[in-house]
């Protein structure tokens, strides 16, 4: 060997598949010599020479050996990136303190140019246009949402975009959005639901190949909705109930009559009575057929008509159900009427409790509102005493029908006198 030497490289790395070549030279004393070149994994650059050609292949070998046994923690690892993309990624590592910063800071940029190429997208369309082409989707074959679905988002969209007015989707903000919510209702459910329809119209506007906003802010209105405790179903009282019915035959002549009674009287969820056509109501056979889809749960029932809700069905003006979601400034106007709190599905949870007492069969209440007998057991036992439920089941509309059931009763409690 005529001469060794190294020299440190710090900052270079292995030269990955050109690492330890062997190559002939002559060296500065004109004599025939081979030269070993190449990189160790810590970035130092080799250079030596040896006379035969026997040494040098020995000892790249040997380099080679002692650059692929490595410690565990510096092992080799398979990767797709380039040699390029791995010195940008190593200078990228180095500019960062921990490690988790960089991706951190990737998404961050991502973010940050997915607003302005959808800004840049969005600048000229403002929320009326968005909307008509958001109508016109609804209508068309690539709309997948139930045909119930389908009528309440063009209603609240429709209101949306008629109350903030034509403003341009960059100005777009939560705070319009909260603004309008807080002005249209009361009620914290029914500005939870509307928060919903206007959060899945802005990622109809977010998605491709539209991609006219880059952020949803309706995701971020939080609408606190006050819940009951577990396992204790809020359910109206007999005085409450009858407010309600006196309420839905004044409101717009009696348009949410049916609405209330197939829920309060037949046990009916609020979609699966706005969405009931006519022809389902029987009243020669006294049943209610809920097809499965008009059901919420995705399966027929038949419902047994009881004679109030008979009574009731026979007092409701003509023409389709009327569907709440589509005549707001009514509805608000009728639960004004009542002087009490809407409860969320009081209706149905009132007729429940009050079925079960009156049968006092797990199974067939559960048949009879569409529940599972294990809802019906942790929900709606002992709500009710036998007298209301006695009370509630003769909430006729008319007060002959009333006394009519009353009089054998009196009649009987005066023989036992």
């Amino acid at each position: 060997m005529i001469n060794k030497g190294r020299e440190s490289n710090a900052g270079r790395r292995s030269a990955g598949a050109h690492r330890f070549q062997v190559a002939p030279g002559i060296n500065s004393s004109g004599n025939q010599v081979w030269k070993v070149r190449g990189f160790t994994r810590d970035g130092v650059r080799v250079r030596e020479q040896f006379a035969a050609a026997r040494d040098a292949r020995n000892r790249a070998a040997e380099l080679e050996s002692q650059f692929l046994a490595v410690p565990s923690e510096k092992a080799l690892r398979r990767t797709v990136l380039s040699e390029e993309q791995m010195g940008i990624a190593e200078a990228a590592f180095r500019l960062v303190e921990v490690p988790e910063d960089l991706l951190r800071a990737v998404e961050d940029y991502k973010r940050r140019s997915a607003e302005r190429m959808a800004t840049a997208r969005g600048q000229g369309i403002r929320l009326d246009e968005a909307g008509r082409q958001f109508l016109a989707w609804l209508g068309s074959p690539e709309c997948t949402m139930r045909p119930p679905t389908v009528a309440s988002m063009k209603s609240t969209v429709r209101t949306f975009v008629a109350a903030v007015g034509n403003v341009g989707l960059v100005d777009l903000s939560s705070d319009l959005i909260q603004k309008f919510l807080d002005e249209r209702w009361e009620d914290a459910v029914t500005r939870a639901t509307a928060r919903g329809r206007i959060s899945r119209f802005v990622s109809w506007m977010m998605s491709p190949p539209r991609r006219w906003m880059a952020s949803n802010p309706a995701l971020s209105i939080l609408v606190p909705v006050a819940m009951p405790e577990a396992g204790e179903p809020e359910i109206y009282t007999l005085r409450q109930c009858q407010k309600i019915l006196a309420a839905a035959r004044r409101e717009g002549g009696g348009m949410f009559l049916r609405l209330v009674v197939l829920s309060l009287f037949g046990g009916l969820r609020p979609g699966e009575a706005a969405r009931l056509p006519l022809r389902d109501i029987n009243l020669r056979d006294g049943e209610i057929r809920i097809a499965a889809a008009h059901s919420k749960i995705g399966r027929a029932r038949v419902v047994r008509i009881h004679p109030v809700l008979r009574a009731w069905l026979e007092v409701c003006p003509e023409g389709p159900t009327a569907d709440r979601n589509n005549c707001q400034g009514a509805w608000v106007r009728f639960q004004r009427r009542l002087g009490f709190a809407w409860i969320a599905d009081g209706l149905r949870h009132t007729a429940i409790s009050h079925y079960f007492r009156a049968g006092g069969s797990y199974g067939l209440t559960a048949e009879w509102a569409g529940n599972s007998e294990s809802i019906i057991k942790a929900h709606y036992q002992g709500r009710v005493t036998s007298a209301e439920s006695a009370e509630f089941w003769n909430l006729f509309p008319l007060r002959s029908q009333r006394q009519a059931v009353r009089a054998p009763v009196v009649t009987l409690h005066q023989e036992a006198a």
